[in-house]
């Protein structure tokens, strides 16, 4: 799915004339994309296999052009690119067992846990992330949020190789003086957790008053099953413990990207001096893509908002410099 390959372009046209006789007429747009494409991208005929049946067979569901050309450029995914996405469509594109690592961190959905009347005089205990203006972001119904994040883990686990391995930032939030730890979901999706990490950021904006100051996040190292996966702690990790001491990172207009030393503290010891896949399905400002180049590995990112995926790129084009 991520090379080139030189298959005759005969057999793909015979695969989508096939699958428009067996769906009927009202299809014919499929294959006239299908030849198009052809035209334009040889080297890609199993892909354009790929995107044949796969839109063929799901007429209703994409039913608009619009949809039909972004389903069909996802479908088209390219190792070291960063693709215009959400991350469940991103990917529902990708084939299963074929990423070797993943590194995330979702939008932690303060507004819709919190609700509108989270602030008190004394006590400011969850702000408000706003992703490049776009609130919904970080406003879900809390229900919602949490099925969608157990959806997102299970396509995780799907792409993910039986060797693989997944490290998933988030942290403890607070409402009506209780927590909501999200192990709460985790636990509810098909991974084993492996370990969680302590991130220890070493300040925090919140100093209320009424808590002891929040100073820490979490990273859930997430397997498919409880044998050992692909790793080996590499000597030189900057972080041998499973406490991380590392302050946030600033980069441009992104409201809550993580620092460097955390990617660059699990991909050595996970490709071990190979090249391998890393995937991030909330890329934001690119930090995870910077990592994998700055040790040797391929990447793939998501992001719905094309200033973040702009940022990124800037930040890959300067590391070429």
């Amino acid at each position: 799915m991520f090379s080139s390959y030189g298959e005759n372009a005969a057999y793909a046209i015979n695969i989508s004339t096939n699958i428009i006789i067996a769906q009927g007429q009202t299809n014919t747009i499929f294959f006239i994309l299908g030849l198009i494409l052809i035209y334009f991208h040889f080297a890609k005929v199993l892909i354009l296999i790929k995107i044949a049946q796969k839109i063929t067979l799901n007429y209703v569901k994409y039913s608009t052009f619009a949809e039909i050309i972004s389903v069909i450029y996802i479908l088209m995914i390219e190792l070291n690119k960063i693709y215009k996405a959400d991350c469940i469509t991103g990917l529902k594109m990708i084939d299963d067992a074929s990423i070797d690592l993943i590194i995330t961190s979702p939008p932690y959905n303060k507004a819709g846990f919190n609700g509108k009347n989270k602030r008190t005089k004394h006590c400011i205990w969850n702000k408000t992330i706003d992703y490049g203006g776009e609130v919904d972001a970080d406003n879900m119904d809390e229900a919602k949020y949490e099925q969608w994040q157990i959806e997102f883990l299970n396509e995780c686990y799907r792409v993910l190789k039986r060797d693989g391995s997944m490290f998933y930032n988030h942290k403890i939030r607070v409402k009506h003086n209780n927590i909501s730890h999200p192990i709460e979901w985790i636990s509810q999706s098909k991974f084993n957790c492996r370990q969680i990490i302590t991130w220890d950021r070493t300040n925090s904006p919140n100093q209320d008053t009424c808590r002891y100051v929040p100073t820490t996040e979490l990273i859930f190292w997430l397997t498919k099953s409880n044998k050992n996966p692909r790793f080996k702690r590499s000597p030189d990790a900057l972080f041998k413990t499973d406490v991380w001491r590392m302050p946030p990172s600033k980069q441009g207009k992104h409201p809550a990207p993580f620092p460097i030393e955390l990617p660059d503290n699990i991909i050595p010891s996970v490709s071990m001096g190979e090249r391998i896949i890393v995937l991030d399905p909330f890329m934001g400002s690119g930090t995870t893509a910077v990592s994998a180049i700055k040790n040797g590995c391929d990447y793939i990112g998501f992001d719905l908002l094309e200033e973040y995926i702009d940022m990124s790129n800037e930040r890959i084009r300067n590391m070429e410099k």
